[in-house]
């Protein structure tokens, strides 16, 4: 028997000791006995293998056997994740233009609708894949733009298609969208409902008057978006649609985070369809002064789940204890695809819009699924089971490299995620709501104490 790679081990804040397995997921508090297990295997002593408790132990992937290659597993994990084929995932972006002119968007803004040869070319794509994969479960679409609600006509025509797609060949479909609200209403709140849209992103940025200065109109008003955007996430949530109210976070408005959740629990009453999510302006080139490292992230990732807690806010399990991923997003994957307005096919959505980094368009993800292209690219080549430092750390299985646009487009080595510095605090308070979040970590807690 040996320790496995992935184990870690945490202490609460009253003194407990947790066990946590980033392969498997499973969380458990863990006793002395278990400790001293732990101890005799570094030390190459000989331990019961028969016992009930090195049972547990080896179920939950604490411990494992001597001939076991736990890299070599997950690397094929990794692989096989890079081709997966039961699934397909589109980004679509109806046009590139937003009525919001907010100061941090990466995006150039182009006054650009998708026409009706590239709507009518997604829709042949999707069939033709859709039909084709004997094993294909699921088809998923994220609208993006750009503001996508800018064009609610294509939204509604691509997925009246998609939806009759699926329902021929039996694959399930889902769909969600990234908006900044401001043109959602009761009405359009129904109609995505309609799109089986059934998650939302929505960004509120601080307080009224933060929010108001950094969400700015691109024909700017006095009153502001605040509360047209408040409005908004009211609307989606009385329809059913889950939303993740987002508040991009910097050093410019660092401090507002803790006013802008006790503003959104007073503003949102029912919050049974909200969830609460910081985000981190990225600095991909190392240029904005105002960005936070991933370790300041953290912090304030850390600072806002205490928050939400005091003010009854739910939190967005995105940012709480990390789940496996053999990649970090469907961009080193083979199944999914960013869509521009005009046809051109991207692996990441921080992509759109700048042609040089497009790996073709639309009609050739028709005739050849740009396979070649992608295997070919930066993207198709890259594998956080290149860099030394990813294969030695702990927690590889649910960071997986971090993003992947940091190597791909500027070279740079995979940066540590925000969770590695606030891993105890997530473990102690994923141990309190009841067990990790994948893996058979349920039936792992209290196993061992």
């Amino acid at each position: 028997m040996k320790i496995s790679r992935f184990l870690i081990l945490a202490k609460t804040s009253d003194g407990k000791t947790l066990a946590w397995s980033s392969l498997t997921g499973a969380l458990a508090k863990v006793d002395s006995e278990f400790l001293a297990v732990i101890d005799a295997l570094k030390d190459g002593q000989e331990i019961d293998t028969d016992s009930k408790l090195i049972s547990e132990m080896l179920r939950c992937g604490f411990i494992v056997g001597d001939d076991v290659d736990e890299l070599a597993a997950y690397g094929e994990l990794v692989s096989r994740a890079k081709s997966k084929s039961d699934s397909l995932k589109l980004v679509i972006a109806p046009t590139l233009d937003c009525n919001f002119a907010c100061p941090y968007c990466f995006e150039t803004r182009k006054n650009v609708r998708m026409s009706r040869e590239v709507q009518d070319a997604i829709v042949v794509y999707v069939r033709k894949t859709l039909e084709a994969g004997a094993g294909m479960k699921a088809f998923s679409v994220v609208w993006y733009g750009g503001e996508p609600l800018l064009e609610q006509k294509i939204i509604a025509e691509l997925s009246g298609a998609f939806i009759e797609i699926c329902r021929e060949c039996g694959v399930s479909y889902s769909a969600s969208i990234i908006t900044n609200g401001y043109l959602v209403d009761e009405g359009v709140a129904e109609l995505l409902k309609e799109w089986c849209v059934s998650f939302a992103q929505v960004t509120i940025d601080g307080k009224p008057e933060t929010h108001n200065s950094r969400r700015i109109l691109r024909v700017q008003n006095t009153e502001g978006t605040y509360r047209r955007v408040v409005d908004g996430v009211k609307f989606l949530t009385s329809a059913g649609i889950s939303t993740a109210v987002r508040m991009n976070v910097d050093r410019s408005n660092l401090g507002g985070t803790e006013e802008c959740i006790a503003f959104l629990a007073e503003a949102i009453p029912d919050k049974s369809n909200v969830l609460f999510s910081p985000g981190q302006v990225m600095d991909y080139e190392k240029s904005n002064p105002d960005c936070l490292s991933n370790a300041e992230y953290g912090a304030v990732l850390l600072r806002s789940m205490k928050q939400c807690m005091t003010h009854g806010l739910p939190f967005s399990q995105k940012f709480s204890l990390p789940r496996f991923r053999p990649s970090y997003c469907t961009a080193t994957q083979s199944g999914g695809f960013v869509i521009d307005p005009e046809g051109l096919v991207y692996k990441c959505w921080n992509d759109i819009g700048i042609h040089e980094y497009s790996i073709g368009d639309i009609f050739g993800l028709i005739e050849n699924g740009l396979a070649d292209e992608f295997s070919c690219s930066d993207w198709g080549k890259y594998s956080h089971m290149n860099y030394e430092a990813c294969r030695e750390c702990r927690l590889l299985p649910v960071c997986a490299g971090g993003c992947s646009r940091m190597a791909v487009h500027f070279g740079r080595s995979p940066e540590c995620e925000s969770c590695k510095y606030i891993l105890d605090a997530l473990l102690e308070n994923q141990y309190i709501k009841g067990g990790a979040r994948h893996g058979d970590s349920n039936r792992a807690v209290n196993a061992f104490a």
